[in-house]
């Protein structure tokens, strides 16, 4: 069953809810090998067992995204004509220790089989995504952890900048090894719970 928290993106509520989760944005170092594993593994951790949050680097380039997220969705709105609800963070017991937090559902959050994934790039990058006319690999295992934990068929990749076209995608479940990704994904989770076994209390 999916459960979604009332807290919005981005709030202090919303920060406390995701700690110590797999969230579907580390899904790629969480499967990666190497440096960038260890270090999620240590940050989730440090969460998981004391409540201690690292506060995350935020670059100007980020802080822009998140700034014209907005109106990236309302412009999407208009160009498909559907109708986009916020979420906060959804978590599935089917999988434990795990989070996604969609920038939106088409429809009633309840039974919505179709996400949306908004990024907010520079203009060289929108210029890029359009020379390739596919989902950036950097975001592959993000929207299917997202298709994964909130049993979506379908995530629409919609990347805005307000002086140029928007790149949209319509990315569907199939493209995915879902089975595989949950695997690994329940790995991870798995050492980090052993992880976690290892630290003394807080206090």
């Amino acid at each position: 069953m999916i459960a979604w928290d009332d807290a919005p993106q981005g709030t202090a509520d919303w920060l406390d809810a995701r700690l110590g989760l797999l969230t579907a944005s580390n899904f790629k170092a969480a499967l990666s090998k190497g440096s960038a594993r260890d270090t999620l593994m240590r940050r989730l951790a440090a969460e998981k067992a004391w409540g201690a949050a690292e506060d995350g680097f935020k670059s100007a380039a980020m802080q822009r995204g998140n700034d014209l997220e907005a109106q990236a969705r309302i412009n999407f709105e208009l160009d498909t004509g559907l109708v986009v609800t916020e979420v906060g963070l959804a978590t599935n017991d089917r999988h434990p220790g795990m989070g996604a937090s969609l920038d939106g559902v088409v429809g009633n959050p309840v039974g919505s089989r179709v996400g949306l994934e908004i990024k907010c790039p520079l203009a060289s990058t929108m210029a890029e995504y359009h020379r390739a006319g596919r989902l950036p690999a950097a975001y592959r295992e993000q929207i299917a952890a997202q298709m994964l934990i909130c049993e979506l068929t379908t995530v629409h990749f919609y990347a805005w900048h307000p002086d140029c076209p928007p790149f949209h995608l319509v990315i569907g479940v199939e493209q995915f090894d879902l089975d595989v990704l949950a695997a690994n994904a329940t790995v991870f989770v798995t050492e980090l719970n052993d992880f976690v076994s290892k630290l003394p209390a807080r206090f």
